[in-house]
C-alpha cells in the first residue's frame, strides 16, 4: 500500500489554471466506502504503512468523547434552557459534578436546570434550604432531621459553574465564539484534564483540531454560534447535507476516508473505491414503500409465494439496485484526475448484489469468472489491472523446512503455513519508534546549543517527571516550571478582563494547579504584583486596545520535517505590521540581559520565520521579547533575505537532529542488548 501511494505521489500533472506542473499530495486522495464497516481495517493498515489519514463522519474525530463534551458545553452556554446539554456538561470531566450532586440539583426549585443551578449555588453560599429546594424535599429533610452532605468537589464545581455559565452566555451571542471556546478551555483547564488521560496525546490533538475548525468556520462562514452548533451537531451525527462538508474537508496533508454519502457535492483529484466485491443486502424481513405501505414477510406453503409478497419483494429489489447504482455513480463522479477501483478477484458474487458485479456487467465481462480477461479491460476500455498478493511474512527469510510448509489457499494459489514455535527462535526485538517529523522551536534552540543536552532534555526530560498540567517548555527558564506556567496563563487573556478581576482569576489558577498551601500566598502576591506592573507598561497598555491573538500555534513545513511554535502573542503594532511577542519569566537582574538575549537569538529568529509563514506579504518581521522580572524588552526586526537564510538553517538543523536521533537510538539499542 505504501509503495503504491509513493508511486502515485511521484506523478505530476499539468494544471492549466495555474500553468504549473503539480504533484499529487496525500490531501488530494479520498477513499470512499458504502458504509463504515471496513474503516477499522482501513485505518489500521494506514497506521502500519505510516500514511497520514483522517476519517470523516465516522467513529472518528467528531465522535470522540472529548469533542462531544465540548459541544455540550457550548450548547449549554448558548442555550441555558437545554437541560440535557447542561447536565452533560456538569457531568463531564471538565466540571465533574458527581451523580449525587446531580441528584441534589434535580431537587432544587426552578423551571429548568439553569435556574436550579443558581438556586443550588445560593444554598451553598448560605441561603436557606426552603428557599432553594422544592417544598417536598426540604420538608422531607426537616422531618427526618437529615443534613445534606454534599461533597466539597461538588460544592466547588457547582459554585464555579453557576458563576461562569451565565457570563459565558452573554459572550456567546456577541460573535467570535472561537474566543469563547478558547476562554472555556483555559478557564476549565481542559488541556490538563485531557493530558492526564491514558490517551491524552490523541485527545489533545483532537482538541487542537477542534479549535482550528471553530476558528476556520467562524471566519469563512457564519458568525452566529447557533449556526456553528447546527453544523457541529451534524458532523457529530454524520448527517451533513450535501455540500456542507466542504469547509471541514479543507484540512492538512492527509488522506481522507469518508462514506459516499458524505462525499456528495465534493470533488477530489484522486478517488479510490475499495471493497467493490462486498455485497449489499436486498432481502429484508419487511418492506416499506412510501406510497404503498408496510409489508411483513410471512411463511407461505405456496412455491411461488403470495402475489403481494412477490410484488413488495420485487419493488424493493428494484429500488435497492437503483439506489446502489446511483451511489456508485456519485462515487465515480467525485474523481477529477484519477479513479481507482479495488476489489478481491476470484470471489463469486451475484451481478446485482455488489458494485464489482455492476462494473463487470457494464463492461460485458462475466462476473462469475475467477480472473476476468485483463487484456479486454485494457485494450477495449483502457483500464489497467494491477494484481497484488499480500504476504504478511514476505520479509522473513525461509529458514528451514521446519519453519513453514507450502500449502494452497481457497483459490488454489500458493501460500505458507507457519510453525510459530519454530519461527520465534529467529525473532528479534524491534527498534523503538522515534517520533520524528515535528520539532518545536525550543527543541531546535537546545539542539544548536548542545546536541547531547537535547537528547537528555527532550527524550529523558533530564530525569524529571513533570505534572501533566505544566508546560515543560518553561522548565528551561530560570524562573522555574511552576512560575513560568502560572505567569503565562495569567497573561494569556489579561486584556479580556478588568484589573479588578485579576485577584479572582489568580485565585482560580492556584486552585486549578493545586499549588501547595505554604506557597500559595507568595505566588499569588507575586502574580498580582507582576500583572499590576505589566498593565502599566507601554506594551501592556497597547495590548489592551490592539488587534491580537494569544497562544498562536504556527507550523512551517520543510522537506525534512515540520517546525512548530506556539507563540505567546501575535499582535498588530502601531505601524500596522504583525509582530510576535514572547514573555520571559526568568528572574534576573539587568546585568544578565545581554547574555540572555544572546541565548534567545536563535529562538527569536525561528519565531520570525514562523511569523513570515503567516504573513508573507510583510516587508519586515518584528519579534519582541519581554523580560517580565525587570520590565525590559528586546526587539529585533528581520528582512525577507534574512528569513530565507533562517529557513535554510532550520531545515539543516532538523536534518542534523534526525541524524543524531537515529545514531543515538541505534547505539542505545545495541547497549541494551549487550547488557
Amino acid at each position: 500500500v505504501k509503495m503504491d501511494f509513493d508511486n502515485l505521489l511521484a506523478e505530476k500533472k499539468y494544471n492549466p489554471q495555474s500553468a504549473e506542473w503539480e504533484s499529487v499530495q496525500y490531501k488530494d486522495i479520498a477513499i470512499l466506502t458504502r458504509d463504515r464497516k471496513q474503516w477499522t481495517q482501513l485505518t489500521h493498515d494506514f497506521q502500519v504503512a505510516e500514511i497520514p489519514f483522517e476519517t470523516y463522519q465516522g467513529s472518528g474525530f467528531f465522535q470522540s468523547r472529548e469533542v462531544q463534551d465540548i459541544y455540550y458545553l457550548l450548547k449549554a452556554v448558548s442555550d441555558p434552557g437545554d437541560d440535557f446539554a447542561l447536565i452533560a456538561s456538569l457531568r463531564s470531566p471538565f466540571i465533574g459534578v458527581s451523580d449525587a450532586g446531580l441528584f441534589y440539583l434535580s431537587r432544587c426549585k426552578g423551571g429548568n436546570y439553569s435556574e436550579r443551578l443558581l438556586r443550588m449555588s445560593a444554598y451553598l453560599h448560605g441561603a436557606k434550604i426552603e428557599d432553594c429546594f422544592r417544598e417536598e424535599f426540604s420538608d422531607f429533610l426537616k422531618t427526618k432531621n437529615i443534613h445534606l452532605e454534599i461533597l466539597q468537589d461538588d460544592c466547588d464545581a457547582i459554585k464555579w459553574a453557576a458563576e461562569l455559565l451565565p457570563r459565558w452566555h452573554l459572550s456567546a451571542h456577541r460573535g467570535e465564539y472561537s474566543l469563547l471556546l478558547n476562554e472555556i478551555i483555559e478557564t476549565l483547564n481542559i488541556k490538563a484534564v485531557l493530558q492526564s488521560d491514558e490517551f491524552g496525546k490523541q485527545k489533545i490533538a483532537n482538541l487542537n483540531k477542534l479549535i482550528q475548525f471553530t476558528y476556520d468556520y467562524e471566519k469563512k462562514s457564519s458568525g452566529r454560534i447557533i449556526d456553528f452548533l447546527d453544523i457541529f451537531l451534524g458532523l457529530m451525527q454524520g448527517t451533513l447535507k450535501e455540500g456542507e462538508a466542504t469547509l471541514y474537508l479543507e484540512g492538512g496533508d492527509q488522506v481522507k476516508i469518508l462514506t459516499i454519502h458524505g462525499a456528495k457535492g465534493l470533488e477530489f483529484p484522486v478517488v479510490i473505491l475499495p471493497f467493490l466485491e462486498k455485497g449489499f443486502q436486498i432481502d429484508e424481513d419487511f418492506y416499506y414503500m412510501k406510497n404503498r405501505g408496510l409489508f411483513f414477510k410471512t411463511r407461505s406453503k405456496s412455491k411461488t409465494g403470495a402475489f403481494v409478497a412477490n410484488y413488495f419483494s420485487w419493488m424493493h429489489k428494484f429500488q435497492t439496485i437503483a439506489e446502489e447504482k446511483r451511489l456508485l455513480y456519485v462515487a465515480t463522479t467525485r474523481a477529477r484526475d484519477h479513479l481507482f477501483f479495488i476489489a478481491a478477484s476470484g470471489i463469486h458474487r451475484e451481478t446485482e448484489k455488489c458494485y464489482l458485479g455492476f462494473l463487470l456487467n457494464a463492461l460485458q465481462i462475466d462476473p462469475t469468472e475467477k480472473h476476468p480477461a485483463e487484456n479486454v479491460l485494457k485494450e477495449k476500455f483502457g483500464f489497467e489491472v494491477i494484481r497484488h498478493r499480500v504476504n504478511a511474512f514476505s520479509k522473513i527469510p525461509i529458514l528451514s523446512k521446519a519453519t513453514m510448509q507450502p500449502v494452497q489457499d481457497d483459490e488454489g494459489l500458493p501460500g505458507w503455513e507457519w510453525n510459530v514455535d519454530e519461527l520465534l527462535k529467529y525473532s528479534k526485538k524491534l527498534k523503538p519508534q522515534i517520533e520524528a517529523g515535528e520539532y518545536s522551536v525550543t527543541q531546535l534552540m537546545i539542539f544548536q546549543e548542545d546536541p547531547e543536552r537535547y537528547i537528555h532534555y527532550h527524550y529523558f526530560k533530564n530525569g524529571v517527571i513533570y505534572p501533566p498540567n505544566l508546560i515543560e517548555e518553561y522548565s528551561d527558564e530560570s524562573g522555574g516550571l511552576w512560575w513560568g506556567t502560572l505567569v503565562h496563563k495569567a497573561l494569556e487573556n489579561f486584556h479580556k478582563r478588568s484589573e479588578s478581576e485579576d485577584g479572582i482569576f489568580v485565585q482560580k489558577l492556584m486552585s486549578q494547579y493545586r499549588i501547595p498551601g505554604d506557597e500559595t500566598q507568595a505566588m499569588k502576591a507575586g502574580l498580582l504584583e507582576l500583572l499590576n506592573r505589566f498593565r502599566r507598561t507601554k506594551t501592556g497598555q497597547y495590548l489592551l486596545l490592539c488587534q491580537q491573538e494569544s497562544e498562536v500555534r504556527i507550523e512551517k513545513k520543510f522537506a525534512s520535517g515540520r517546525l512548530l511554535g506556539i507563540v505567546d502573542r501575535v499582535f498588530r503594532n502601531e505601524n500596522g505590521v504583525w509582530e510576535v511577542l514572547d514573555f520571559k519569566t526568568n528572574r534576573i537582574s539587568k546585568t544578565d540581559l545581554p547574555s540572555l538575549v544572546k541565548k534567545y537569538n536563535t529562538q527569536i529568529s525561528y519565531y520570525a520565520l514562523l511569523l513570515a509563514s503567516l504573513f508573507p506579504q510583510q516587508e519586515i518581521y518584528p519579534v519582541r521579547m519581554c523580560f517580565l522580572s525587570i520590565d525590559e524588552e528586546y526587539q529585533r526586526e528581520f528582512k525577507p533575505q534574512e528569513i530565507s537564510e533562517i529557513d535554510s538553517r532550520a531545515d539543516t538543523t532538523i536534518r542534523k537532529i534526525q541524524m543524531v536521533e537515529e545514531e543515538f537510538f541505534d547505539i542505545y539499542l545495541l547497549n541494551t542488548q549487550i547488557h
